[in-house]
C-alpha cells in the first residue's frame, strides 16, 4: 500500500463521501511534502501500486513541476495551513508551501475511487499565490505584450494593403515595357531586312559590271580598235548597261 491506515469510504445518493479525516490529512501531507522536496517521483516509482495509477500520478507530477520552476527552491511546508474541503463527490486536501519565490497552494483531490484505492489522488494541483505587487506587475506585462501584439498586427495589415496597391502598378509597368520591347524588336528586324536587300542589289550590280568588262575585253574590236561600254547605277541602287 502507498499509505498505511487507509479506510474504506461509502455514501448514499444524498450524502457527501464518508472518509477518515486523519487518513486524508496524512495522504495529502505526504503528497504535498514529497512534491515540495522533489522526492515524489522516486516515492511513486517504489510504491506497490498498479501501472495505470503510477503512470497517471507521474504525469500529474510532471505538470506540477512547471510551477516549481517559477518559484525557485523549497523553503518549508506550512502544516498549520492544511485543511480539507468537502464536496458531494470529492474531498480536497489543501496546504500552503513556502518557496524562495513565494507561496504555492498545493491541492490533492480524492474521489470515491481514490478513497477505496490506497488514497491515490484523482488529481494534483499547485497554484502560485501572487502578492498584490506581483499581480500588478503581471497585469502590466500582459498589457504591454498585448499592445505590442496589436501594433505588430496593424503593421502587418498596412504592409499587406500597400502591397496590394503596388501590384497593379507593377503589372501595368511590366506590360508597357514588354510592349515597347516588342515594337523596338520589330523595327530592328525591318531595318535588318532592308539592309540585307540593299547589299544584295549592290552585289548583283558589281557582278554584272565585272561580266560586262570581261565580255568587252574578249570580244572582237572594231576597225578603229575602240570599244565603248558604259555601266550606270539606277536610282534604286542596281546597275544598268548604257
Amino acid at each position: 500500500m502507498l499509505l498505511s491506515g487507509c479506510a474504506s469510504s461509502s455514501k448514499t445518493d444524498n450524502e457527501t463521501l464518508s472518509y477518515n479525516k486523519e487518513t486524508v490529512m496524512q495522504a495529502g501531507g505526504f503528497f504535498a511534502g514529497y512534491w515540495a522536496e522533489g522526492k515524489l517521483e522516486e516515492a511513486i516509482d517504489q510504491a506497490q501500486i498498479g501501472g495505470k495509477s503510477k503512470k497517471l500520478l507521474l504525469s500529474m507530477i510532471e505538470n506540477l513541476n512547471s510551477v516549481k520552476e517559477e518559484v525557485g527552491g523549497f523553503k518549508s511546508v506550512d502544516e498549520a495551513s492544511a485543511n480539507i474541503v468537502e464536496g458531494k463527490d470529492f474531498i480536497k486536501f489543501e496546504e500552503m508551501i513556502e518557496f524562495e519565490g513565494g507561496k504555492v497552494k498545493f491541492t490533492a483531490t480524492f474521489d470515491e475511487n481514490s478513497l477505496d484505492n490506497q488514497y491515490i489522488p484523482s488529481s494534483l494541483a499547485a497554484e502560485q499565490q501572487l502578492t498584490l505587487a506581483q499581480k500588478m506587475e503581471k497585469a502590466a506585462l500582459n498589457t504591454v505584450f498585448g499592445m505590442a501584439f496589436i501594433f505588430l498586427v496593424l503593421i502587418f495589415i498596412s504592409l499587406v494593403i500597400k502591397t496590394l496597391s503596388i501590384v497593379p502598378k507593377f503589372l501595368a509597368k511590366k506590360e508597357k515595357a514588354e510592349t515597347q520591347s516588342e515594337v523596338t524588336q520589330a523595327a530592328v528586324n525591318t531595318v535588318e531586312v532592308q539592309s540585307e536587300d540593299l547589299s544584295g542589289a549592290e552585289l548583283t550590280a558589281v557582278m554584272m559590271a565585272a561580266i560586262m568588262a570581261y565580255t568587252s575585253e574578249n570580244a572582237e574590236a572594231p576597225a578603229d580598235g575602240l570599244v565603248v561600254r558604259s555601266v550606270r547605277r539606277k536610282g534604286n541602287g542596281a546597275w544598268k548597261n548604257a
